[in-house]
């Protein structure tokens, strides 16, 4: 009988997906954004583009998004430009990005354009080459107020499909 090293026999170990460089993430996301004691939902679409970086990959990302709270709603278009790398030989993927966006804001006919910059932190990991779950925290300060710039915190969920994943797309 083989000998067994775990679960797999001797000589095979299990295979972990890998983030590959050219790859293209296509995802829809969920939000819970919290300013100074005020709580709203919102959702996204996001497609994001991946390269060889020093020590991991760098992302390049735009994010179109929507929120409804009360009488007002919300349309945000951002750009991230991102980095990522393995933790170990594992599927899960740390990433810090900068973002800088526009926000367009109306309540009936009028309407007003804010300017949300900040950074995202968060965890991306590989259901499969094709699939991965993301959770990122994002902090964006938001300019041009009529009152005053104010700060939002935000906790994001996401799912995505990644298309192009091609290459040596498992780590042994």
């Amino acid at each position: 009988m083989a000998a067994m090293t775990g679960v797999f026999p001797a000589g095979l170990r299990a295979e972990t997906a890998t983030l590959q460089p050219g790859a293209i993430e296509l995802g829809v996301s969920g939000a819970l954004t919290i300013v100074e004691g005020s709580t709203r939902g919102s959702v996204a679409l996001d497609g994001a583009l991946f390269a060889r970086a020093p020590g991991g990959l760098a992302s390049a990302t735009v994010e179109i998004g929507y929120s409804h709270v009360g009488s007002l709603d919300l349309l945000d278009l951002s750009a991230l430009i991102g980095w990522t790398r393995a933790a170990g030989s594992t599927s899960l993927y740390p990433f810090v990005a900068l973002a800088g966006g526009v926000r367009e804001e109306w309540i009936g006919s009028f309407s007003d354009v804010r300017y949300p910059v900040g950074f995202d932190a968060g965890l991306r990991a590989l259901v499969s080459t094709r699939a991965d779950v993301r959770i990122d925290y994002r902090l964006r300060r938001v300019l041009n107020d009529p009152v005053e710039d104010f700060t939002e915190h935000e906790i994001r969920i996401g799912v995505a499909l990644l298309f192009r994943n091609r290459g040596d797309n498992r780590r042994r």
